[in-house]
Order: structure tokens, then C-alpha cells, then sequence
């Protein structure tokens, strides 16, 4: 957070990969009102279970919302999982 503190609250959207991206700090940039994209890996804590389980088609995605974060799986050669925020 300390890196990313002179960008906080400005308009700026933070793209991050799966080794940074904990609910926690997820939660505390949408509190500062920044934007933020990020892979998530499939075990990672509050996934959606219904998201894990279903199975999809290639080409095929499903999303699921809480409040301001989006979770989101889609099928291509491997499942892929994603999530964002909206500020």
C-alpha cells in the first residue's frame, strides 16, 4: 500500500497478478476509491463455491458480484479467474 499511496484516490486503476492480490488489500483500494483488476487463484479465501464448481464450455464465462467486487471464471484452454472492482 505504501507504493501505491501517491496514486490512491487520483483516477488511476491498479492491474495486478495472482501473488498480489488478497481480499484485504483488495478491499482497502476500493475504500481509497482505486480501481483494481487482478487474476485471482481458485483456492484463495471467499471465492465463490457456485463459481468453482460449475463447469463451462470454451468461450464460456459466468460472473458473480458482492457490493462494488466482481468475480468472474471463464473457459478457454485452461479456466481462467478474474476480479475487479468498480469505485
Amino acid at each position: 500500500m505504501k507504493v501505491m499511496a501517491p496514486y490512491l484516490s487520483r483516477g488511476y486503476n491498479l492491474f495486478i497478478d495472482n501473488w498480489y492480490s488478497s481480499l484485504t488489500h483488495f478491499e482497502k483500494l476500493l475504500e481509497a476509491d482505486t480501481i483494481v483488476v487482478r487474476t485471482v487463484r481458485l483456492n484463495r479465501k471467499n471465492m465463490p463455491e457456485e463459481l468453482k464448481k460449475r463447469k463451462l464450455e470454451k468461450g464460456d464465462a459466468m460472473a458473480m458480484y458482492s457490493h462494488k467486487i466482481m468475480a468472474m471464471k471463464w473457459q478457454d484452454r485452461k479456466t481462467c479467474f478474474h476480479s475487479d472492482s468498480t469505485a
